[in-house]
């Protein structure tokens, strides 16, 4: 068998994430099960491995309503500074690629 083996979309979106300098990656990571959770403040976001080499991204843009994004990792980062980077509960657009 030549090649390498297919990444996981997750493993790259924190390969890239550990990547940044500090100040923009600093927040609490959590790893369980199949998905992490980063937190900044009151500000949370849900990562997971999906279908196609994708990242799904899962925030509160709302009280008690979610935004849910599947993106490839590069631009899961993007997101993921966008949101923790938030003063209030919005919705965030989607960084391009």
């Amino acid at each position: 068998m030549t090649g390498s083996a297919p990444t996981n979309p997750l493993a790259e979106m924190l390969a890239l994430w550990h990547a940044l300098p500090w100040p923009e990656r600093q927040c609490a990571i959590r790893i369980g099960g199949a998905g992490v959770t980063l937190q900044r403040g009151g500000m949370q976001v849900g990562a997971w491995s999906a279908d196609g080499g994708l990242v799904e991204i899962v925030y509160e843009h709302a009280l008690h309503q979610t935004s849910r994004e599947r993106v490839a990792p590069a631009v899961a980062v993007r997101l993921v500074r966008a949101v923790l980077g938030r003063e209030r509960l919005c919705r965030v657009e989607v960084p391009k690629e």
